[in-house]
């Protein structure tokens, strides 16, 4: 794989943190399947939810498969009404795929064809009380043992803004959680699991999950696929996060201006990244290769629904878009750029602890950073 595959370069990790990686992707550092080959069973959070792992790949590594040759396409339920499906709502969709095709070997192409043979993922809208979520459709074995491929998915969008998932194209409805939830559940998608043995359809009475933690690193501050806030004092492993003390409040929320949502994730976290390599590889398609703006004034651009190169809004700083981001940054080529009032990689003011990534609010832009390869930042 190419040299800029964070999991070529593990010796920046941890062991809780590389035991969180192999659990949310499900295969081993050296491409093992746990279960097959002599490995043990457990250790995965497939092997907790009695599933096999899975991808969109024919084998390991392999990248986006033959049938979708510009990537799998996918399309929005034309019985949906444009009023509620807006050009918004599709948009935000296609921003949550490209934050995983632009760190991964894995692309998504629109298509208005909701009905083609060969549709690869529907986008519909969640039925009364359901949620948003992603479910595989379609499965087959693959030649890796233990491993299978997926063919088709869907997922499910719940649009109802008296619920927690609010809107997806907004990063200040209930403090822009269903962001988070459209990526979270693109996660699913490329194959990843929870990094702690919970999932909300276990059960439906349970809505503390903290006991089940797996270690100090199955928190949101490392991966947007965990269930628990770094704020969560119930957290079995809470003193022991690292950072410490992480706090994403908005600033209305601190200053009691609004009901109390804090944000969450809006880009796949720090260990999301290592675990969709593991599975895809490093990624292809040149859009964090060199020379990005991150923040004001960025320069990261998507493939919008209508074809056209659109700004991508969650490392876009400016107001109206996410001007208070929690968000992980990757690249790897030269010469990129953090914009932000009061901090530039690699040395940054601390305000307080804050995330993997950055995570900063208005006039106090404060970062945790956390640099895998320790280059290419100014």
């Amino acid at each position: 794989m190419a040299d800029y595959n964070l999991v070529d370069q593990p010796g920046s990790l941890t062991a809780d943190q590389l035991a969180t990686i192999t659990f949310e992707a499900g295969v081993t550092a050296d491409d093992g399947i746990p279960g097959y080959g002599g490995l043990t069973s457990t250790g995965t959070y497939w092997s907790y939810a009695d599933y096999s792992p899975h991808t969109w790949q024919t084998a390991l590594g392999t990248g986006t498969p033959v049938i979708y040759p510009n990537g799998i396409t996918y399309s929005f339920d034309p019985s949906v009404s444009s009023a509620i499906f807006t050009p918004a709502i599709e948009n935000a969709m296609a921003q949550a795929l490209a934050i995983w095709s632009d760190i991964a070997n894995i692309n998504f192409i629109y298509t208005s064809d909701f009905t083609s043979s060969t549709l690869g993922l529907a986008i519909v809208l969640a039925p009364t009380g359901g949620g948003t979520q992603e479910t595989p459709l379609l499965d087959q074995p693959t030649s890796t043992q233990g491993l299978l491929q997926t063919t088709a998915a869907s997922i499910q969008l719940n649009l109802d803004p008296s619920l927690p998932y609010g809107d997806p194209s907004s990063y200040t409805i209930q403090g822009g959680y269903a962001v988070d939830a459209l990526v979270h559940e693109s996660g699913h998608l490329l194959g990843l699991g929870h990094t702690g043995q919970y999932n909300a359809g276990d059960a439906s009475d349970k809505t503390d999950y903290a006991t089940d933690e797996l270690n100090a690193y199955d928190v949101r501050t490392w991966s947007i696929m965990s269930y628990i806030n770094p704020t969560d004092k119930s957290a079995t492993f809470y003193n022991f996060f690292n950072p410490s003390s992480t706090n994403w409040a908005t600033e209305a929320a601190e200053h009691g201006t609004v009901p109390y949502y804090p944000s969450v994730p809006y880009t796949r976290m720090g260990l999301d990244i290592f675990a969709a390599q593991r599975l895809y590889g490093a990624p292809t398609n040149g859009v964090l290769s060199g020379g990005q703006t991150f923040g004001f004034n960025s320069n990261i651009m998507y493939t919008a629904i209508d074809g056209s190169q659109q700004l991508l809004s969650m490392y876009d700083f400016a107001p109206g878009y996410d001007n208070e981001p929690v968000v992980t940054l990757y690249d790897y080529g030269p010469d990129n750029t953090l914009a932000a009032p009061t901090a530039t990689c690699p040395s940054a003011r601390r305000h307080r602890p804050r995330s993997s990534g950055m995570s900063p609010s208005p006039n106090r832009m404060t970062t945790g950073l956390w640099r895998a390869t320790g280059r290419n930042c100014r």
